[in-house]
């Protein structure tokens, strides 16, 4: 019985010191903030990555980290990977005014959807043709 006891408590004790992932999403989460509020995006989407590590159902913070690499960094290429992560966690029966799931709204995949317009826009005119190119996760591939 004594032994059963120590593993008892030592469990209990491991759960205790070891923070939830919902601990490690919520302090993430106030750590990006404060990072937004100081004007630091690069810190901001660090704290944002990491919150998304414990909270991998939160698709909007890949949207959240595309919008800073495309408004605050201007980093076109990266804004387009995290973009392009985020369309692809749109519901496949999901149409542009429903979101059957009810938990991101379609509006914002729509918003999604125009920023990663602009952005094929713009590297299209910095860099030419790109060889290949995916829109509404189909792959196309440049005709030489």
């Amino acid at each position: 019985m004594r032994k059963n006891a120590q593993a008892y408590c030592l469990n209990k004790a491991i759960r205790l010191t070891t923070p939830s992932d919902e601990t490690y999403t919520n302090l993430y989460q106030g750590l990006a903030d404060c990072y937004n509020l100081a004007q630091k995006p690069k810190e901001q989407i660090q704290a944002l990555l990491e919150q998304y590590k414990y909270d991998k159902n939160n698709h909007q913070l890949l949207f959240t980290i595309g919008r800073i690499d495309q408004d605050a960094l201007e980093d076109m290429s990266r804004a387009k990977k995290y973009l392009e992560m985020f369309m692809a966690t749109r519901p496949e029966k999901q149409t542009k005014e429903e979101d059957p799931e009810g938990t991101i709204s379609a509006s914002l995949y729509n918003v999604a959807e125009r920023r990663l317009d602009a952005i094929r826009k713009e590297l299209f005119f910095r860099e030419g043709v790109p060889s290949k190119m995916i829109i509404n996760n189909k792959e196309y591939k440049a005709v030489n």
